[in-house]
């Protein structure tokens, strides 16, 4: 894999674009409510961005597309299980979050139970996201030490999570909302060219991708509808993708905390239902993705 000069002119400017975020936005960070809700001031899509970049990471980019392309289609279908959570979050908790008025989801719990149950919600969040991110940090460094083996993939992890770290604290929760959003349309963009660049790639050229994909059977098997919950199929992702993200958007601060950036409870809602176009995307990335592999093989 070739490294030119221009991709460190890229990640250089990238890098400096996301830190002039964080240093316009901490001028805005005048108060708590600044800080920690941005005011409600955050436009609808937005903060949608923000939702669906926050569940979105290195695992859903790089290792899922990989799972689905080793052990089948159906490992994809998960973001379609999201998209029921995701209405049932709208209709059901942002209204609740909106009209407790908190900051942290945990903050709740001290009002409704105690100051112990609020401290080991925050630290059971706290603990799995330490553990997510080791994990969301090394995918990436992996890639890239494909492009750089002489680079030291521990000064490239440190660096990266300091610089995350830098301009997230400096504008609070409103610098990461917008560098949310600028980093979900850098992310569909990128997606879009390396299926492009995948198809057009394929030893007999873009025709032979097509062809792949109107042949059929790329999704369907023999348990694509089996009511055996034992087995892959497309009710076990539905009902586990479902059940897996009720956590994420009910009681995890990272999302939760969203719901009151914006101005009122319409716009919140708008923000989630917004998700529903942005998960079907990453059900066809992950799946083009895989095939696109395939035709390299």
């Amino acid at each position: 894999m070739n490294w030119h000069w221009f991709n460190w002119v890229v990640i250089l400017l990238y890098f400096v674009g996301m830190f002039m975020v964080g240093v316009y936005f901490s001028k805005r960070a005048n108060s708590t409510e600044d800080y920690f809700k941005a005011g409600g001031r955050v436009p609808a899509w937005v903060t949608a961005c923000s939702i669906y970049a926050t569940a979105l990471s290195s695992i859903s980019f790089i290792a899922i597309p990989a799972s689905v392309f080793s052990k089948g289609w159906l490992l994809g279908m998960a973001p379609l299980g999201i998209i029921l959570m995701i209405v049932w979050a709208a209709v059901v908790f942002v209204p609740f979050f909106r009209r407790v008025n908190v900051t942290t989801a945990y903050e709740y719990l001290g009002k409704r139970f105690d100051n112990k149950f609020r401290i080991i919600g925050s630290l059971s969040f706290i603990l799995f996201h330490i553990i997510r991110m080791a994990i969301v940090l090394y995918l990436p460094t992996l890639a890239l030490q494909q492009a750089l083996p002489s680079l030291n993939p521990v000064i490239l992890t440190v660096g990266v999570a300091i610089f995350c770290v830098a301009y997230t604290s400096m504008g609070g929760i409103e610098a990461v909302l917008w560098s949310d959003a600028i980093q979900t349309i850098v992310l569909l963009v990128g997606a879009f060219f390396i299926i492009i660049a995948g198809f057009t790639a394929a030893p007999e050229g873009v025709g032979q991708g097509f062809k792949a994909l109107s042949e059929g059977g790329m999704l369907l098997n023999s348990d694509f509808f089996s009511l055996d919950l034992a087995k892959i199929s497309i009710w076990t992702m539905l009902i586990g993708g479902f059940v897996n993200s009720i956590y994420s958007y009910v009681g995890s601060q990272d999302i939760v905390q969203r719901y009151n950036t914006t101005k009122n409870e319409q716009e919140a809602k708008k923000s989630l239902f917004m998700n529903i176009p942005l998960a079907c995307t990453t059900v066809s990335y992950t799946h083009l993705r895989a095939h696109e592999t395939t035709l390299h093989l």
